[in-house]
């Protein structure tokens, strides 16, 4: 599975109802922001939640649920910087 692949299975995730992580409105404003003007600034916004939450969740590296929200930042991240 690639990256695409891995991120679509995500979104799909969250939509079921899985994965409704604090992060996700910030990830989400990021990824359909169509005005240029503010692209930049919301990526960078989200970056920064996502980032912390990274942070947050690593503390609890035995928690099989942290392991999977952290995973699941990871690739969100890796989307994040690809746009454009």
């Amino acid at each position: 599975m690639n990256i695409e692949e891995t991120v679509e299975r995500i979104i799909s995730d969250f939509e079921k109802g899985k994965g409704n992580y604090i992060w996700r409105q910030a990830y989400d404003r990021a990824l359909f922001e169509t005005d240029p003007s503010r692209k930049a600034k919301t990526v960078a916004f989200a970056e920064t939640v996502l980032y912390g939450r990274r942070q947050q969740l690593e503390k609890f590296l035995d928690d099989p649920e942290a392991k999977q929200e952290l995973e699941a930042l990871r690739i969100a991240l890796q989307h994040l910087r690809r746009l454009p």
